[in-house]
């Protein structure tokens, strides 16, 4: 999806190791071969504010013409059994998740609850953090770590 293009590059700087190689050393993961990555999944949904009263939901979400309620930052539909977070699988049997819940990442222009809205889908769009009248989409992202155990082949032997 185009219009996640910079925000995926935006995330992918601050989240290299590099960035985040202080938080990484003080966690509570061990070894010096412990391969680190985050899970970024973005949360779409439609809706209104009526009487102040916000009416969004994803299952507002209008085939064809929206995003998937889930995603992830390449655009890929993301499907959650039982439209639940807690349900997002691991890529693979060695991993382990590092942070026991995903949690909303609360950067730069977002509202209490981690929301931007716009006034629909549209590469370029303006996303603001303070629902406007006219605002018709939104979305939030949320963010888990995992981990896992570096194997060398002079381990192995």
């Amino acid at each position: 999806m185009s219009d996640l293009k910079p925000l995926a590059e935006l995330l992918q700087k601050l989240f290299s190791t590099d960035g985040f190689e202080n938080a990484i050393q003080s966690s509570d993961v061990k070894g010096a071969n412990t391969e680190h990555a985050f899970d970024v999944i973005v949360e779409n949904q439609r809706g209104i504010k009526l009487l102040g009263i916000p009416l969004f939901s994803g299952k507002s979400l209008l085939p064809l013409v929206d995003p998937p309620r889930y995603q992830r930052l390449d655009g890929v539909k993301v499907t959650l059994p039982h439209e639940s977070m807690a349900n997002y699988p691991l890529p693979g049997v060695d991993w382990t998740w590092s942070w026991s819940l995903w949690y909303v990442l609360m950067l730069h222009d977002v509202d209490e609850i981690g929301w931007v809205y716009a006034p629909f889908w549209k590469p370029g769009s303006c996303w603001h953090g303070k629902y406007s009248f006219g605002d018709f989409v939104r979305r939030r992202l949320w963010v888990r770590r995992r981990h896992r155990e570096r194997t060398d082949i002079s381990e192995v032997n």
